[in-house]
């Protein structure tokens, strides 16, 4: 019986080079099946949408060849027999899962690096996307992260232009096999906005159960994602004056400081984390996030980081003196407050696990993960 598919094509992310590796991919399938006999024709299927024609026994037959198309080559397909053409219902990947025909290991990431402290059994995973616009963002001077041997020292010198977007981002499939040749114990969430991903509660719900790992959070706190597998959570609150914080991000802070509320009072640990800006985000404002989140909860951590340069901003590097003024200023109202001076050095050597060969340095899996990972342990 002849089958006649439809499909509509997505570009995920939107850029122009995804979008010519996903025709070249879905091209590739379409000439493998039409040698194989499977596939009578295609029409214009690679330029944004189009039909098949199959030959096939079955719809069962069919929908074995349709989940072989490349993943996220399209975002529906809505099958129909030639010769009668509205028997059957529309069938969408997203609800492949319903069918068993679909595993999450499919599912497209907004992973795009994995940082690996091999002392700290640390693994961190930069998500790329946010909701909000900081004129500070790290992201516009370097994505991946800057604990990596290529940029030690760095981070005080002048930015020179905005670092550009990932090529790559990892599906949940190849993620996993990335992790599974390291020993880890725990595991940080951060990026851009990792809660941006809707894979996130997917993503920690695999961690845990094949790892055990402790899972951390790093988010502004715009949005909350399901935080059923998210052992801490880190809220990035960039100032409590409204029209500061939407003169640094764009949004209001509003959503921020009432998730930070239903974080504690549903229980989940959490902590916050603010940027000292001199002559901007200056120690009176450290001192009124400090009040606030004393108003929540009386012993929750307060992490302090100095700004270093990022983007196109008048803002300077703020002095150790002026580090430890912010940090005594909100210790008035906080007890368990934490700063970093600006001028520590590097005690663990990371590395980059994704890209390979991401920040000059490499590092050799080990070897007992690596058995384990392929059942030979």
């Amino acid at each position: 019986m002849k089958y006649y598919a439809t499909g509509k094509q997505i570009v995920y992310p939107p850029d122009y080079k995804t979008k010519v590796m996903f025709l070249r991919k879905s091209q590739e399938w379409i000439d493998r099946k039409i040698a194989e006999g499977i596939l009578e024709s295609a029409y214009s299927f690679t330029a944004g949408g189009g039909f098949l024609v199959f030959n096939v026994e079955s719809h069962e037959e069919l929908i074995k060849h349709l989940i072989d198309f490349p993943m996220y080559c399209l975002s529906e397909f809505k099958v129909e027999p030639m010769v009668s053409f509205n028997q059957n219902a529309e069938i969408i990947i997203n609800e492949f899962k319903k069918l068993g025909v679909y595993h999450d290991g499919w599912a497209k990431t907004r992973v795009y690096h994995v940082a690996y402290t091999p002392e700290l059994k640390e693994i961190c995973l930069f998500f790329w996307g946010c909701n909000i616009e900081c004129r500070g963002c790290y992201c516009k001077r370097r994505i991946y992260s800057p604990m990596l041997k290529d940029f030690l020292g760095k981070h005080v010198e002048e930015p020179s232009g905005i670092e550009p977007a990932p090529e790559k981002f990892l599906t949940i499939d190849e993620l996993l096999a990335i992790l599974d040749q390291y020993e880890f114990t725990n595991v940080v969430f951060e990026g851009q906005e990792a809660a941006m991903d809707p894979e996130l509660p997917n993503i920690a719900r695999l961690l845990h159960e094949r790892y055990k790992s402790h899972n951390l959070l790093l988010t502004n706190g715009v949005e909350l994602p399901d935080l059923s597998h998210i052992d801490r959570v880190e809220v990035g609150i960039k100032a409590v004056t409204d029209e500061l914080n939407v003169d640094y991000t764009g949004v209001s802070n509003k959503p921020v400081l009432d998730n930070l509320l239903k974080l504690v009072q549903s229980g989940k640990n959490t902590f916050v984390e603010s940027v000292y800006i001199p002559d901007y985000i200056e120690v009176d404002e450290i001192e009124r996030i400090a009040r606030h989140i004393a108003g929540v909860k009386k012993d929750m951590l307060f992490v302090i980081l100095p700004y270093f340069k990022a983007g196109d901003n008048p803002w300077r590097r703020p002095t150790t003196e002026e580090m430890e003024k912010a940090a005594e200023a909100a210790r008035k109202h906080l007890k368990n407050v934490f700063f970093f001076r600006g001028n520590e050095e590097l005690k663990y050597e990371v590395f980059s696990a994704f890209p390979e060969g991401a920040g000059g340095a490499s590092y050799e899996p080990n070897l007992n993960a690596l058995l384990s990972s392929v059942g030979m342990k």
